[in-house]
């Protein structure tokens, strides 16, 4: 729990694939297309059904077919190789995707979204590019990030909208 002014090892951290780093917890996913996290957990953002925080990766708990992640402030979200996306942790503004505000401390799938190849989660939203090229967008919208013409929330997928 101390700071290090030089790179550290991960304990227990081996085939890693990827790497994201959120506000305050860090995620990988692995060669098994398992996710492992680490850091702050108040929120349930590393999933593992706790609110404990982690100072070594623990693996997320049911989401075994991980092919990438992206880590926001409070939340955290996978493709999986189905191309359905999963997230877990903080959910203030919709930010999971799931139709509702509530906090999720194991992956939960985003409504509606069978088709995501991409996925970036920003402080309280997120947003995956889908098999057709197109966006797709949820979460907080407070100053428009969502792009669908709104400042309205949205807990579940909108497509953004493409003004010239």
């Amino acid at each position: 729990t101390s700071d290090a002014t030089t790179p550290v090892t991960v304990t227990g951290l081996t085939d890693v694939t990827t790497i994201t780093a959120g506000k305050d917890h860090t995620c990988a996913t692995r060669t098994d297309d398992t996710v492992a996290c680490w850091g702050d957990n108040v929120f349930g953002q590393i999933g593992d059904g706790t609110t404990t925080d982690a100072t070594t990766p623990v693996t997320v708990t049911g989401l075994t077919n991980a092919t990438t992640i992206d880590a926001g402030n409070n939340h955290t979200c996978a493709i999986r190789t189905d191309n359905t996306v999963a997230c877990w942790g903080g959910n203030s503004h919709g930010q999971l995707g799931i139709g509702t505000t509530t906090t999720a401390t194991t992956p939960v799938t985003v409504t509606g979204l069978t088709n995501a190849t991409t996925i970036t989660a920003g402080g309280s939203h997120t947003c995956a590019t889908r098999t057709d090229n197109t966006v797709a967008c949820w979460g907080n919208n407070t100053s428009g990030q969502l792009g669908n013409a709104t400042t309205t929330d949205r807990t579940t997928p909108v497509a953004v909208v493409w003004q010239r």
